[in-house]
Formats: C-alpha cells, structure tokens, sequence
C-alpha cells in the first residue's frame, strides 16, 4: 500500500508541476506575442500607414499635390524594419495552443504586411515620384478595395485568436490601448 501511496504522490507532485511549467510558458508566449505586435511595432507601421493615407487623400483632393516621397521612403523602412523584428521574434517562438493557432495567425499579418511593404507600398511611392499625368489611375489599380479586404481579414483573425487567447487563459496586459 506504502508504493501505491509514494507513486501517487509522486505523480501528483510532477502533474502539479508541470502545469507550472506550462502556466509560465503560456505567460511567456503571451508576452512575446504581446510585445512584439504593439508599442513600438504597431506604433512605426502605423506611422508610415496614417502618412500614405495623408498623402494619397491630399492627391485625391489635388491633382497637384506635394507628397514627400522621403519622408514616406523612411517611414516604409522603419515599418519594414518593425515587421521583420515582429516576425522574427515570434516565428522563434513555441505555439502553446494549437486549436487557437495564434503564433500563425500572427505571422499570416506579418507576412501579408511584408508583401504589402515590399510590393504595392513601394509601388505606390514610385508612382507618387513620378512624373506620370495618370498617378491617381496607377494608384488605384494598387490599392483597391480587395487589398483592403485581405487586411481587414488576416487582421481580424490574428486579433480574433488573440482575444481569445487572452480570454481562454485570463491574460491581460497593462496599457493594452495600442490594440
């Protein structure tokens, strides 16, 4: 009887620790998905995205606008910088929760902003240098309203697993205004 009474203690004592280890893992992934999709991050793509935003209704209004295309040069490439960090951090990371998947869904928007970077943003600055007559056609062949549709999309599904990640395992995070 004394065995039986040790062996189930002794279970006890490893199940009980174990589900520390995988408390302080889910606290780690959390965190590490946390911090590398806000403050800093979200605030220098936002940036760049706020600016082309600016600068393409300023064309929309004024065929002859002055868009600062250095500026908006700068601004992509701290955006560009921001995801690549982003994504690096979080593609080192352990998925915890499979059924929610949320390190994919969140490496899905790293990656569609990547191409979005790398592709129609850097396109849409070009044009914006140019001396083309038809820069507001050109620009809206870019960016219609599917672009629009796949970011509001992955977005949706990366910030739908994190709610209910945050949800599934009680995690919140001070000043989580940036979401």
């Amino acid at each position: 009887m004394k065995p039986f009474i040790l062996l189930s203690s002794l279970l006890i004592f490893l199940f009980s620790c174990q589900q520390k280890t995988d408390s302080g893992k889910i606290k780690q992934f959390a965190k590490t998905i946390h911090d590398y999709t806000n403050f800093q991050i979200k605030a220098s793509q936002q940036a760049f995205v706020n600016k082309l935003t600016e600068d393409l209704q300023s064309l929309q209004q004024n065929s002859n606008a002055v868009i600062d295309t250095k500026q908006l040069r700068d601004l992509l490439a701290k955006a560009k910088e921001a995801n690549r960090v982003s994504y690096e951090h979080i593609k080192n990371t352990i998925e915890v929760d499979n059924e929610i998947n949320l390190r994919q869904k969140v490496l899905d928007e790293n990656q569609l902003f990547d191409s979005l970077y790398n592709n129609q943003f850097a396109k849409t600055i070009n044009i914006l240098e140019s001396n083309d007559t038809n820069k507001k056609e050109e620009l809206f062949k870019i960016v219609d309203g599917q672009l629009e549709e796949r970011i509001n999309k992955i977005q949706s599904a990366s910030k739908e697993a994190d709610e209910e990640f945050t949800n599934k395992y009680d995690i919140s995070f001070p000043d989580d205004s940036t979401k």
